[in-house]
């Protein structure tokens, strides 16, 4: 089975680490506070501070959480 991996914020960081995964053939769910236009196949959208958005990303089953803002400073120090 292969590993299930959330990316939470599909921003410009989260998007490309989102689909560099999907082309190395992970499972991967994105969660993105709006609708990335063309792409609606394994997209949340919520809040990904919510219970029941990350519940519905399949939290429960993941092996891999990465947070990534749109603020590249922020995303570097984690």
């Amino acid at each position: 089975m292969k590993p299930r991996i959330i990316v939470c914020g599909l921003g410009r960081t989260g998007y490309t680490i989102y689909s560099l995964l999907r082309q190395q053939g992970a499972t991967v769910i994105g969660i993105s506070t709006e609708p990335r236009a063309g792409e609606q196949a394994n997209i949340v959208v919520g809040d990904l501070r919510s219970a029941s958005t990350l519940m519905k990303s399949g939290i429960v089953e993941a092996h891999t959480l990465v947070i990534a803002s749109n603020d590249d400073a922020e995303n570097l120090p984690f």
